[in-house]
């Protein structure tokens, strides 16, 4: 009985001492001026490559691990330029862009088999959430992070019409979206001296 006590009572220290390793967690600061999404469209005639020019994504990362802890995407079409104002245009009128002018993916998992790491997660676009799953490739050079991935969607999933122009022009319903995203990861140091410079310069009340 007593071995069995001191038994448990090990295996709670180890998982105490285990638990703060697996949640914690570094934000990534994004370095927006290296890092692209980009939708790479077929047609019949007029394929293109457009490139969001704008987003918001939030990363954080578990160093020891090498892994993504958590991530986050969103973005606004108004800000995916494909190079064309006419094709921009006719892009939102076609995806109710009044209506529905967001995207957003979240991470929910990342799983590793062999050589290859997918990740899964949900998309949201034309108001519709859908689970999908893509391979990436991430990478770790001190601070610095690479993180590669290619998804290929199918845009009649969300709602959307296929399109056709003229009798023999189509843009083809499936399409991939390439995602290059550098960073690096912020010290819990580097934090605190933020929050506390900032608090420094708020405004004193008057007595």
């Amino acid at each position: 009985m007593q071995y069995f006590k001191l038994e448990k009572i090990g295996l709670l220290l180890f998982l105490l001492l285990l638990s703060p390793l697996q949640a914690h967690s570094t934000p990534l600061k994004i370095d927006k001026a290296n890092s692209t999404i980009q939708i790479d469209v077929k047609a019949t005639a007029g394929s293109f490559v457009g490139n969001l020019e704008r987003f918001k994504l939030a990363i954080e990362v578990n160093e020891a691990a090498q892994a993504i802890q958590s991530a986050t995407l969103e973005f606004d079409f108004e800000y995916l330029e494909t190079n064309e104002p006419k094709r921009n245009r006719h892009m939102k009128d076609w995806m109710n862009y009044d209506e529905y002018p967001k995207a957003k993916f979240k991470l929910t998992t990342l799983d590793a088999t062999g050589e290859q790491t997918l990740a899964k997660g949900s998309l949201t676009i034309h108001g519709i959430k859908k689970d999908i799953s893509f391979p990436v490739e991430i990478s770790q050079d001190g601070d610095r992070w690479t993180i590669d991935g290619k998804a290929h969607l199918d845009y009649l999933v969300f709602g959307l019409k296929k399109i056709r122009m003229a009798l023999m022009l189509t843009v083809n319903p499936e399409f991939d979206v390439l995602i290059h995203i550098e960073g690096v990861a912020v010290k819990e140091e580097a934090i605190k001296k933020k929050k506390d410079k900032a608090v420094k310069s708020e405004p004193k009340e008057a007595l």
